[in-house]
């Protein structure tokens, strides 16, 4: 019983959590707001989340697993890359659709840090993705499939 309050309450914090840093920033963002809204004491926030940047970084994790997950699935899928990447450009629209303010989020968190990326724990296993797909992509344009002047895009 106490670990399902406990994962609720991590869960809750989390939400709320984003909510603020999506809205604010990292800087912008208040441990104590967050607690506020949480309902949560600040302490029981530091229990869980020793300080804001481990607060942040779990959030921000979170949300790169999230769009990772679904990445990953597709390039492992065995079909044609213009199939993939068609599958990849969806999946983007439709978290993005469900998270509209996430591109300016990262935009201006990854000015802010840049080696956030480096710092993320899927971060190892994102560029595994991108690596599959741009050797697939290499591969298509040797073979005619898609034009050199545009795989970049």
């Amino acid at each position: 019983m106490v670990k399902v309050v406990k994962e609720l309450s991590q869960t809750h914090i989390l939400r709320i959590a984003k909510k603020h840093f999506l809205a604010f920033g990292y800087v912008g963002a208040r441990m104590q707001a967050i607690a506020d809204e949480a309902e949560v004491n600040k302490a029981l926030l530091h229990y869980y989340y020793k300080n804001k940047e481990q607060l942040f970084k779990k959030v921000f994790d979170g949300e790169a697993e999230k769009m990772l997950a679904s990445a990953e699935q597709i390039a492992e899928k065995n079909i044609p890359i213009l199939d993939k990447l068609r599958l990849l450009i969806e999946n983007d629209i439709i978290h993005l659709e469900k998270n509209p303010e996430m591109p300016m989020f990262i935009m201006r968190e990854m000015a802010r840090d840049p080696s956030l990326i480096d710092k993320l724990d899927s971060g190892e296993r994102g560029k595994r993705v991108l690596q599959q797909i741009s050797r697939e992509i290499l591969s298509a344009q040797k073979k005619g499939i898609i034009r050199k002047d545009i795989a970049v895009q």
